[in-house]
């Protein structure tokens, strides 16, 4: 095949079938059909994308076949085309009507080369593959709305895809055209559908749909975002559909966190208050229509998100068939749906459910059916109710003293399945049995079966008597693993079948406190005196001798002591007679005599304190 002698160069983003029709129109008068018929193609093989056909209109061009299939749509089977690397439906393109930039044309025109009166615009302005794609309705360029132009429904089917025909007949208009396309900018949709057609696809959640999937997700979301769960998709105009496109893509762009984000504020704002409320009522267009295939086959990761998003936030159970597939396990419950699967009352549980910290404490005004929680943690916190015991009737399971029983539950060594008020019907303390049993087991887990008592042993409350410290503090050395000799007494059951050595619970309870001072005991050996003189110090009150009361690290009972620092004190101030006579050589009664006739006078007297005690400064130098 050769090449035409009359070319023209092919437009920046122009379609093979607008560029056809261009060159008919500078080679024949009979228009595009007939042109390409005579030279062995057709309008539709061109328009469709065909390899040979693409081959063989750009050898009679004069052109690489390669910039043609740019730019086209090639049809693949199936009624999909291929637009560079992007799959998409026939429904993606506008085949019988025109949508066009009036400004895109006029500037065409105007661009071209020679006289103006020379010129011809069906040769000039030609048609950009961008205007042949149905989500796009506005021209980045000049920011303007594409408006429509031809209209091939109403005409011979030989005019359908000749461009510069529908130039040729509408040109006289293009003014009023342009005074009627609405000024606005490309929505977000529209930029990122342009973008990824010329440059690829991005990493983002979007990027992993079809292109024609990103634009039903967008629309549909944004349409139930601005007008709520039920639009009617099919009644909505051009300027609404780019409104929703731009509204939903500004969701789904974000990914599936802001896609469940939306599902949520859809939960939050339901109008149904009906207990069986299910997800149709909730998401309306997002849900329904998933079964029947067609254009909502192209968005089913959008139907892959709502669903997991239904099965983890909606209280539907095993069996539900959620979007097209079995739900097997159920995630959430409502109080509603947990209400009919225990035959509980719905008030008693929402109680329940916010003292376990499932609900929210806030929820109690919101409706049954509104309230959802984990369900296996539901479910296990109502059998663990059914069964359990109360406070009163710990003693006895356990085999315990009934004031342990109280103190166990004190120092939470057990814990209640929920608080008093609203666990049991009687309003006490409910202790799951299978709690009870654990504490136990754990209890006894390293003790040594003993068919008798073994000497040192006792039971828990023996042992906390003889080793002067609580039962409680024994129980925690157990659970903590740092008693090592434990007997099980064969003869006894649970709490009282423990035995301890009583001798290594004593170790570990005396307390480990720092002494702050001395006895009296210990302050009569250090100076050297009795116990009616280290009395009368400290009865002194605001004598040499105060005093501190603390607590004995053996018997834990309160203990009289004198501050290290203050004896301390009282030695550097303070000699007694009798001590000084030692330290001197001479016998106390011939030193009295000495510091009497050298006229120093004791500072304590033995009538007041039973003992003579000088301040060494006052003392003469032996």
């Amino acid at each position: 095949m050769n090449t035409l002698r009359l070319t023209l160069a092919l437009g920046e983003d122009e379609s093979p079938s607008s560029f056809a029709s261009r060159l008919a129109a500078l080679n024949t008068a009979g228009g595009m059909a007939n042109f390409l018929l005579d030279l062995g193609l057709t309008s539709r093989f061109v328009a469709d994308g065909y390899d040979w056909a693409l081959d063989d209109l750009a050898t009679l061009a004069g052109i690489s076949s390669a910039s043609l299939a740019t730019h086209a749509a090639r049809r693949i089977g199936g009624g999909d085309y291929m637009i560079r690397e992007e799959r998409v439906p026939r429904e993606f393109l506008r085949r019988s009507r025109l949508h066009v930039c009036p400004a895109c044309l006029q500037d065409d025109f105007a661009c071209a080369a020679g006289p103006q009166i020379m010129r011809r615009p069906e040769l000039h302005a030609y048609g950009r593959m961008a205007w042949l794609l149905r989500p796009i309705r506005t021209c980045a360029k000049h920011n303007l709305g594409l408006v429509e132009m031809f209209n091939t429904t109403t005409t011979r089917p030989s005019e359908l895809y000749d461009f510069a025909h529908a130039i040729r007949t509408e040109w006289p208009r293009i003014d009023t055209l342009l005074a009627i396309a609405p000024r606005r900018e490309p929505s977000v949709l529209e930029t990122y559908i342009l973008d990824r057609i010329r440059n690829g696809r991005g990493a983002g959640w979007l990027d992993t749909c079809s292109l024609y999937g990103v634009v039903t997700i967008c629309e549909l979301v944004g349409a139930v975002s601005l007008q709520g769960p039920t639009p009617n998709l099919k009644l909505f105009s051009e300027d609404e559909r780019a409104a929703a496109g731009a509204a939903g893509y500004a969701i789904a762009s974000q990914g599936e966190e802001a896609l469940r984000r939306f599902f949520s504020s859809l939960q939050e704002t339901c109008q149904s208050q009906a207990g069986q409320a299910g997800p149709q009522a909730i998401y309306g267009r997002l849900y329904q229509g998933w079964g029947y295939g067609g254009k909502r086959s192209e968005a089913s990761p959008l139907r892959d998100v709502l669903r997991q998003h239904i099965v983890e936030t909606t209280p539907v159970g095993p069996g539900t068939s959620v979007l097209g597939m079995i739900v097997e396990k159920r995630s959430v419950h409502s109080i509603y749906t947990l209400s009919r699967a225990t035959g509980q009352h719905p008030a008693r549980l929402r109680k329940i459910l916010i003292e376990a910290g499932l609900v929210p404490e806030d929820a109690t005004d919101v409706v049954d059916n509104r309230i959802v929680f984990n369900a296996e943690e539901a479910e296990r916190l109502v059998r663990r109710l059914d069964t359990s015991v109360p406070l009163k009737d710990v003693a006895g399971y356990l085999n315990c003293p009934r004031v342990h029983a109280r103190l166990l539950y004190e120092r939470e060594f057990l814990r209640p399945v929920v608080d008093a008020s609203v666990s049991m019907a009687s309003g006490k303390h409910a202790f799951a049995k299978e709690d009870l049993d654990d504490f136990l087991e754990r209890l006894l887990r390293s003790a040594t079966p003993m068919s008798y008592r073994e000497a040192g042993f006792s039971d828990l409350p023996g042992a906390a008597k003889k080793a002067c410290c609580s039962a409680m503090e024994i129980v925690a050395l157990v659970l903590e693993g740092r008693l090592k000799r434990l007997g099980r007494d064969l003869n006894q059951q649970g709490y009282l079948a423990l035995l301890v050595d009583v001798e290594e619970v004593r170790a570990l309870v005396r307390l480990n406190i720092k002494a702050q001072g001395m006895t009296l005991r210990e302050i009569e050996r250090r100076i050297g005196t009795n116990t009616k003189v280290v009395e009368a110090l400290i009865r002194a009150g605001d004598g040499p001798l105060p005093t501190l009361t603390v607590v004995n690290p053996v018997n834990r009972c309160p203990q009289t002591v004198v501050p290290f620092e203050a004896l301390d004190a009282f030695e550097r101030e303070y000699i007694g007679l009798t001590h000084l006579a030692r330290e001197r050589g001479v016998h106390h009664i011939v030193l009295r005599k000495q510091l009497d006739a050298a006229g120093v006078v004791p500072a304590l007297r033995r009538e007041k304190f039973g003992a003579t005690f000088y301040r060494r400064i006052e003392l003469p130098v032996p």
